[in-house]
């Protein structure tokens, strides 16, 4: 059902000239802070974390159950796989996305909402921001009892 999700078609952002010129990285960042606001990744995340919100827990001991790092994968490759086609079709590359965000946050222009947008993308490649993500909206994160 995800990958339905994933993979159906929706109209992009308004396309946006991207400038090779001083004032590239500023609207490569504004075209990816728009792509990761878009609805269909925020609807492929939004399924993801409502498919597996009960798994999110952490032992007594504060580590994860080993389930968590098999589902980072699956998100990784939903989401990256995702956002590669959004940004292929503008013709950006993650290096030139990172450099954007980069610049951005040197510059001060990353409000919270584009930080809660971004940490789309750092769930990626790390685990923390990951559980972060999909437990946002959490009181606490839930702790497995030891009869679990």
């Amino acid at each position: 059902a995800l990958e339905a999700v994933a993979s159906r078609e929706v109209s992009p952002p308004q396309r946006r000239a991207v400038a090779s010129g001083p004032h590239g990285q500023e609207d490569v960042f504004g075209l990816l802070i728009r792509l990761l606001a878009s609805p269909q990744i925020n609807e492929v995340v939004s399924s993801f974390q409502m498919a597996h919100k009960t798994r999110f827990v952490r032992s007594p001991g504060g580590d994860y159950p080993l389930i968590l790092s098999t589902l980072h994968a699956q998100y990784r490759t939903i989401v990256s796989s995702l956002v590669e086609a959004l940004l292929a079709r503008y013709n950006i590359s993650w290096e030139s996305a990172a450099a954007a965000c980069e610049t951005a946050a040197f510059r001060g222009q990353c409000s919270a909402q584009r930080v809660r947008l971004i940490s789309t993308l750092a769930a990626l490649d790390d685990f923390e921001a990951f559980f972060e993500l999909m437990t946002k909206g959490k009181e606490e994160p839930e702790v497995e009892t030891a009869h679990q």
